[in-house]
């Protein structure tokens, strides 16, 4: 399975994200700003799933989503942003929200439609990863 990132400030909020994707047997890391979320998704050997606060101290969700769209080695990885914030929040961040694929959760999260969410996602970054394999391969 892939290793998810939880970026997120509250700790309660964090601690039950983590609880829920434990029990779905996802591998997690966590980041309590997004500072320490940057800093892990540009050093991960891998790709990950990065469920990401909208609103985080030092660097918030949008922010690190701008960050993240200009540096295109970071698109390895796949993006949900985790918001409680009226949809028009983001609706200006349109076309970044577009380019990376990210999807959105609110707040208040059901805990289904995350763990959805998170499947697509794995499905996605396990798609992609085998497709370079195969390219790897042809060019051998």
């Amino acid at each position: 399975m892939i290793t998810v990132l939880i970026a997120e400030d509250d700790f309660e909020i964090r601690a039950t994200l983590k609880l829920v994707l434990d029990d779905a047997n996802y591998p997690t890391l966590e980041a309590s700003n997004g500072q320490q979320a940057l800093a892990i998704v540009r050093t991960a050997p891998q790709p990950l799933i990065v469920l990401l606060d909208i609103g985080m101290p030092f660097l918030d969700g949008l922010s690190l989503l701008h960050q993240v769209a200009q540096q295109p080695e970071l698109h390895r990885h796949a993006y949900i942003l985790l918001t409680g914030f009226h949809p028009t929040k983001y609706a200006v961040m349109a076309d970044l929200m577009t380019q990376l694929q990210v999807q959105v959760v609110h707040k208040p999260f059901d805990i289904d439609r995350l763990l959805s969410v998170v499947q697509q996602a794995e499905t996605s970054l396990t798609a992609n990863r085998q497709a370079r394999d195969v390219l790897d391969y042809t060019k051998e």
